[in-house]
Order: structure tokens, then C-alpha cells, then sequence
């Protein structure tokens, strides 16, 4: 089975994307949003509306969001899986959980959700020249980036010291640049290095 993974790209600016529990946008909004930065499976897909389920990020465990209004998109595609496995349902509590299950985080690493590089808990590390080591590298103005040179990635909070390292010594990365803002921004004392 196939699974579709989204980043959430939208919603910096408002602390995230709004999340209603059913399909319509006149269905029940829930009382916490979707974080920008997060990774989402997708369950249902109906025109601009997707059913997902949490697997990096906080949130809503599951849900509707839109992918776009009007011509800002929200959710960009991040990729698929092959063999996902299965997350467990958040404890009934008569709500949406925003914590999702405990072991969500885990199960998503292990899943190959939170890196296609294997990054512990360091979600969606990319390189900015593209994904697709076969492909060519994406276009800039007079040419094409350089791999290996420029790196997307979420935020870096949930590092583990692995992570840290894998960061520093085999991907060379010496410049941690953090274009969040709002009231989440460095929130999280979290261990980091000074190259």
C-alpha cells in the first residue's frame, strides 16, 4: 500500500492551518491548528479538502484541511511511502487530541515519515537543489544549484545528538538559519552546535 505524506507550508502567520472535522468548511473547526512544518498522511482527498493523519508536528491527529485558498497553497506534496505503518488512534476523549498518540513520533520515524535521509527526528530534510539524486538539479537565475551546498529542513527542537551529528559531519551543515516567526519561534530550549 501507498501512502501520500503533505508538508504543511501555510499558516505561518496564523499559527498553523485551521482543521474541521469533516469534510465541509462549515463542519466543527478544532480548537487547535495544524503547525506549519508538520508531515500529514493523506486518508481522503475531495477536490481542495484532505482527511490526514498526523505524522510529524502537532495538531490535530486527524482531520480536514484545505490544501489551498484561493491561490495560496497550504499543503505542498512532500512524497509517498510504501509500506507506512499503521499509527495508533488517539485515546477516546470525546475530541481531537493535539499531542496525537504517544507513539506517533516514533512510528513516523520509523516509517521513513520524518526524513528521507534518516534523520532521527529531524522532519523533511531535504536538499534545496531537489529531492531526486537522478534528477538535475533545480534551476536558479544563470544555472542550477549545487547539491549538497543549501538544505531545507523543519525545525530542529526534537533533535536527537545522532541528528546533530549527522547534520554537522556527513551533510557539513555549519549555518543554521530559522526564517520562523510568531509567538512559537524558539519557544523550545533545545540542544544545537556552533560550528
Amino acid at each position: 500500500m501507498v501512502c501520500k505524506v503533505w508538508l504543511v507550508v501555510g499558516g505561518s502567520d496564523k499559527g498553523g492551518v485551521i482543521v474541521r472535522s469533516g469534510e465541509q468548511t462549515s463542519s466543527l473547526e478544532e480548537p487547535t491548528r495544524l503547525s506549519t512544518g508538520a508531515l500529514i498522511e493523506e486518508l481522503d482527498r475531495r477536490s481542495q479538502r484532505l482527511q490526514y493523519r498526523l505524522l510529524s508536528g502537532s495538531g490535530p491527529f486527524t482531520g480536514w484541511v484545505s490544501t489551498r485558498i484561493q491561490t495560496k497553497e497550504l499543503l505542498a506534496e512532500w512524497g509517498e511511502l510504501d509500506a507506512p505503518r499503521p499509527l495508533a488512534a488517539p485515546a477516546a476523549s470525546g475530541g481531537a487530541s493535539d499531542a496525537g498518540p504517544p507513539s506517533a513520533t516514533a512510528d513516523a520515524a520509523a516509517a521513513g515519515c520524518l526524513s528521507r535521509l534518516g534523520f532521527e527526528r529531524v522532519a523533511n530534510v531535504r536538499d534545496a537543489a531537489g529531492a531526486d539524486p537522478e534528477a538535475p538539479p533545480m534551476r536558479c537565475r544563470g544555472g542550477r544549484l549545487r547539491r549538497g551546498l543549501l538544505f531545507r529542513t523543519g525545525q530542529w527542537a526534537s533533535a536527537t545528538e545522532a541528528d546533530l551529528a549527522k547534520l554537522r559531519d556527513e551533510l557539513g551543515i555549519r549555518t543554521y538559519v530559522d526564517l520562523r516567526n510568531g509567538s512559537g519561534f524558539e519557544a523550545v530550549a533545545a540542544p544545537c552546535f556552533d560550528a
